[in-house]
């Protein structure tokens, strides 16, 4: 119960009224039991003044010390508790029921201060003054009963004793219910994304108007769906044609194997044997290059940080790369560069390149490299038949090429400049087919400079 998250938003709404409405309630007592003792401290000041009064006309008539003290309680509030305390701090007269032989305040530490204490069981305000009489100074102390403002105080506490539990669990159940009709789009997006399998993946979950952070949960989702169904059907795809690709070489090898078992006194078994070999090689080159390219999918798995002497790459594979008799390669534009990535990816990238350029030249093949202040860029241009423009945003696509017979009589599988895509990326580059190229094709490569 306590994992669902409802009812943790209900419980914590409610735990943090709790504490505010009690710290709330606490304020509250103090300030209301302060401003109610501050009103008496203000009586219990008024009341000194106008003794203070009655005092001094007593005095100016030379009256003696019992006309002072019928002055003094003639002057009192009601419901006042007065004593007159001489020096030795005798208690001379007190309207206190039941008379103290002692002050009510300690003298003379607590002079003039207002000070609370306990007569008969009574919590009391009081406070005093010393006055100068014709029989010499007396103090005189008033005090008021504190009743009154523990009465006012208790109550207010027990509205509030009452009422914080009250408000508590009518907040969370308030809480609880709001946060049941948010969280319903989230059970309605859990739901639709529960309900799409592998098989429907062109199913979209509602975008909800309620809120606009679960619309955009909504539409993250839909988005995530996208990319799911598009890399479904980018496998699916792939799948598709390297089960084709590979069909080919398997039927051409099983057709030349019943053939010669069926007639084995007219076979050429060498001629045979020549063929066999061939498709074997073009199937194994077909398999590597999907393995390349299942490779350049997962950058993660290989390190890209060592320098690589490009030129030495480009250079090794040109002098590597089978080409038909005639075509001349020209490899005087090759000057020393070096890039941050893995050799081996760097090499296989370059040799399609190289190789697609050789399969498609008529007479010439360039390459150029160079360090520029963009970072290194390497150039293939062959004298071919070049590249349609409607092709040329295809050509980089997997199993994509432009004449199917030619390249598969050349051992071309549509893979390679797929896999120099996927290679160049993976190391931050970019590959492009030049447009503003005349004669033929020209591919550029663009890597970032060296760290």
């Amino acid at each position: 119960m306590l994992r669902s998250l409802r009812v943790r938003i209900a419980i914590g709404a409610a735990l943090v009224m709790a504490v505010v409405l009690t710290v709330a309630a606490f304020s509250m007592h103090i300030v209301q039991e302060r401003r109610l003792v501050a009103s008496v401290d203000s009586t219990l000041d008024k009341s000194l003044d106008d003794i203070a009064v009655a005092v001094n006309l007593v005095s100016d008539q030379d009256s003696d010390e019992g006309e002072v003290l019928q002055a003094v309680l003639g002057v009192v509030l009601a419901g006042s508790s007065v004593q007159i305390v001489d020096e030795s701090g005798r208690v001379l007269s007190s309207n206190v029921t039941g008379g103290t032989a002692a002050p009510i305040v300690d003298l003379p530490d607590d002079l003039g201060r207002h000070v609370t204490a306990t007569l008969g069981g009574e919590k009391l305000r009081a406070t005093s003054r010393s006055f100068d009489t014709p029989t010499g100074p007396l103090t005189l102390i008033v005090a008021r009963p504190l009743r009154e403002v523990d009465e006012s105080v208790a109550s207010v506490d027990r509205i509030f004793v009452a009422g914080v539990p009250a408000l508590v669990v009518f907040l969370g159940w308030l809480t609880w219910l709001v946060a049941g009709r948010a969280l319903r789009s989230v059970d309605e997006i859990r739901r639709d994304v529960d309900e799409i399998s592998a098989s429907d993946l062109d199913r979209r979950v509602t975008v909800p108007d309620s809120a606009v952070e679960l619309e955009r949960l909504a539409i993250t989702m839909n988005r995530m769906l996208d990319r799911l169904a598009e890399s479904a059907d980018r496998q699916a795809r792939f799948v598709s044609d390297a089960s084709h690709e590979l069909r080919s070489p398997l039927a051409s090898i099983r057709t030349q194997i019943e053939v010669d078992l069926a007639h084995p006194d007219e076979v050429d078994w060498q001629s045979s044997e020549r063929e066999v070999l061939h498709e074997t090689v073009r199937m194994q080159n077909l398999v590597e290059a999907l393995l390349a390219v299942a490779r350049g999918e997962a950058p993660e798995s290989t390190d890209r940080t060592r320098p690589v002497d490009l030129d030495d790459l480009v250079l090794e594979e040109a002098r590597r790369i089978d080409r038909p008799e005639g075509v001349e390669l020209d490899l005087s534009g090759v000057s020393a560069a070096q890039v941050a990535g893995d050799p081996d990816e760097l090499r296989r990238a370059v040799a399609n390149l190289i190789t697609n350029a050789a399969r498609h030249a008529d007479s010439h093949i360039w390459i150029t490299l160079a360090e520029r202040a963009d970072g290194v860029e390497l150039t293939v241009t062959d004298d071919g038949p070049g590249v349609p423009v409607e092709a040329r945003d295809l050509i980089f696509e997997r199993f994509t090429r432009l004449d199917d017979s030619r390249a598969r009589d050349s051992g071309g599988s549509g893979l390679g400049l797929s896999i120099v895509k996927a290679i160049v990326t993976a190391h931050g580059g970019r590959v492009r087919l030049d447009p503003t190229f005349g004669e033929g094709a020209r591919f550029v490569v663009n890597f970032p400079p060296l760290a």
